[in-house]
């Protein structure tokens, strides 16, 4: 399973604080990170990433945040999933408000990755190879 987050800096039109700003992101990489062990269990391995995705004038001014868990280490249910999935909801309403952000989006997506074998037949010559490097 797939989740994103983004997240914006802007109270309004002025920028929060940038230590307001990590403690933001932290928030949400935190209830990011409260979801994957609700899904997965204590030990599982997972990483929350964090992309800076936008600037204005040279500051940064949005961002996301995502967490990719294999369908094989979900240990819960179908509702035991969306439970989870209602409380990181719920975490990211409250963590919105205490910002002052209008909304947090929310992105939630099945864990399909693309094999590395075209089934549409493309391939590249060797020659074409080279020059991706």
């Amino acid at each position: 399973m797939y989740f994103q987050t983004n997240i914006g800096r802007n109270i309004a039109d002025v920028p929060m604080r940038a230590t307001a700003w990590d403690a933001f992101q932290g928030e949400v990489a935190q209830a990011l990170n409260d979801l994957a062990i609700g899904l997965t269990g204590e030990g599982t391995t997972y990483e929350v990433h964090l992309s800076p995705s936008g600037s204005w004038e040279g500051d940064e001014e949005s961002a996301h945040l995502s967490v990719f868990i294999p369908t094989s280490d979900v240990r819960t249910n179908g509702p035991e999933t969306a439970n989870v999935v209602v409380e990181l909801r719920r975490e990211l309403r409250a963590i919105a408000e205490w910002y002052c952000q209008d909304a947090i989006a929310l992105i939630v997506s099945s864990a399909l990755i693309a094999p590395p074998k075209s089934t549409r037949g493309y391939k590249l010559q060797a020659a074409d190879r080279r020059n991706l490097l």
